[in-house]
C-alpha cells in the first residue's frame, strides 16, 4: 500500500520528534546522574577526623605531630606558628551537615592567657601536603583566604610566677577541653572543586621557655547529601584576620568593601572580636550606611569556680584561686569566644558593598591592662539562584 505525500511527511516528522525526544531524555538522564554523583548522596558519614595529635606549640623546633596530612606554616615568627591539615576528597565527601571541632590542650606553662584561632582555607583542587614547613604557596593561600571559624582563650598556665625552662608535657598532663560548633561552614568545607585545609594557631605565651601541646579532632554527623542541606552555601571572608594594635584610644573603626557575585539570601555577618582585658567595647555594625547591629563585648565570667576548675595551675594549688580572674572583661580565661551573628532581613544584592565596625571602649576591671583589638568578619548566606532550583 502506497503512502500519500501527507502520510509520508507525517511519518518522517513523528520519527524526527521521537529521535529528538530520546536525545533530550538521554541528556536529562545524564544530567541527573551528574547531579546525583556530585551530591554524593550515598556516601557514608566520615565520623571523626584526627586533624592534629600531640602538636607542640612553641618552641617551633619541637614539633611532634603524627598526622602526615599536616604541615607547619610561618614557623619561627613570634606569635604566628600555624599548623594546617589537608582534608582528603573522601573525608570531604563524608562530611555531614553537623560539624564540630574538639580541642584538647595539655597544660604546660604560660605567663599570659593567649588566644587560639581555628580557620579553614582553600587551594586548587588536588593540592598535596608540602614536604617541608613554611611552604610559600600554602602560606600565601592561608593569609589571603583564611576564614576564622572559632576563637578561644587559654588559661593562665604558669605553675610558678616567672618560671623558666621547658616543661615535659604529656597526654597525662592536665587537659583543658574546648568544643566549637562549625556547622555554618559545612557546605564550604565540602566544596568538591577545591582542596580544603583546617588551620590552627595559638599566641606565643611569653617566650620560647613556655609551651603546650594540643589535639584537634573534626567530628561529623548528620546527612552527607548537599542537596538536602539548609543552603548556607556561600561564605566570604570580609576581614580574614586583622590585628588593630594598641587600643587605649576611646574609639576605633574598621571599614571594608566587599563584592558578592550574585544576590545573597539568608545573610548572616559573623563577627569574632577580642580586645584588651581591661576594657570592653560597644560595637556598631553598619552596612552601606545603615546600622544592622549594636552590641556590647562585655562578658561576665562567673561563676568563678568554673574558670578555676579549667585552669590546671589553680587545680594543682600552685596559683592563688581568683588571682587572674576578673568578673567583668572582654573575654573569659580558658573559655571560647562566642561569635556575634548579625542577620539581614532583606536580600543582599549583587555588587560591591561597604561594611563598617565602630568600637567604643569602656573600662572594665583594671584599666591599665592593655592589649590589641583582633577582628575577623565573615559573610555566610545562600546564593539566590539556588533558591529557585
Amino acid at each position: 500500500m502506497r503512502l500519500s505525500n501527507f502520510q509520508l511527511l507525517l511519518t518522517v516528522t513523528i520519527g524526527l520528534f521521537s529521535l529528538v525526544s530520546c536525545q533530550k531524555q538521554t541528556e536529562k538522564d545524564e544530567s541527573i546522574l551528574a547531579l546525583s554523583t556530585k551530591a554524593q548522596a550515598s556516601v557514608s558519614n566520615i565520623g571523626e577526623i584526627k586533624l592534629q595529635e600531640g602538636v607542640l606549640f612553641y618552641p617551633s623546633n619541637g614539633e611532634s605531630n603524627i598526622n602526615p596530612s599536616t604541615v607547619a606554616l610561618e614557623v619561627g615568627n613570634y606569635d604566628q606558628l600555624v599548623y594546617a591539615t589537608r582534608l582528603t576528597e573522601v573525608q570531604q565527601q563524608g562530611l555531614g551537615a553537623t560539624l564540630a571541632l574538639h580541642l584538647n590542650v595539655y597544660a604546660g606553662t604560660a605567663q599570659t592567657e593567649p588566644f587560639g584561632y581555628l580557620y579553614y582555607f582553600k587551594t586548587a583542587k588536588g593540592t598535596a601536603t608540602p614536604s617541608a614547613e613554611n611552604d610559600p604557596t600554602l602560606t600565601a593561600a592561608y593569609r589571603a583566604g583564611r576564614v576564622e571559624m572559632a576563637r578561644y582563650v587559654l588559661p593562665y598556665l604558669s605553675t610558678q610566677w616567672n618560671q623558666s625552662g621547658l616543661v615535659n608535657i604529656t597526654t597525662s598532663s592536665p587537659v583543658v577541653p574546648y568544643e566549637f560548633d562549625i556547622s555554618a561552614f559545612a557546605s564550604a568545607l565540602k566544596d568538591q572543586d577545591s582542596t580544603i585545609w583546617i588551620a590552627s594557631s595559638q599566641g606565643q605565651p611569653g617566650n620560647n621557655s613556655y609551651t603546650y601541646k594540643t589535639d584537634l579532632t573534626l567530628v561529623s554527623s548528620g546527612n552527607t547529601d548537599l542537596n538536602s542541606w539548609p543552603k548556607d552555601n556561600y561564605t566570604l571572608p570580609i576581614v580574614g584576620f586583622l590585628n588593630m594594635g594598641g587600643t587605649l584610644t576611646q574609639t576605633k573603626s574598621l571599614t571594608q568593601s566587599f563584592t558578592v557575585p550574585d544576590d545573597i539570601a539568608d545573610v548572616k555577618f559573623r563577627v569574632l572580636y577580642t580586645g584588651p582585658e581591661g576594657f570592653y567595647t560597644t560595637n556598631v555594625l553598619t552596612l552601606d550606611g545603615q546600622q544592622i547591629d549594636s552590641y556590647s563585648t562585655r562578658m561576665v565570667c562567673v561563676p568563678e569556680q568554673r574558670y578555676q576548675e579549667r585552669n590546671p595551675s589553680v587545680a594543682n594549688g600552685s596559683v592563688q584561686p581568683g588571682l587572674w580572674n576578673y568578673p567583668t572583661r572582654n573575654y573569659c580565661q580558658s573559655d571560647t569566644v562566642p561569635p556575634r551573628t548579625a542577620f539581614m532581613a532583606n536580600m543582599l544584592t549583587q555588587g560591591t558593598h561597604q561594611l563598617r565596625l565602630d568600637m567604643t571602649q569602656h573600662v572594665a576591671g583594671i584599666a591599665n591592662y592593655g592589649g590589641a583589638i583582633v577582628v575577623s568578619i565573615s559573610l555566610v548566606g545562600t546564593l539566590a539562584r539556588n533558591e529557585t532550583q
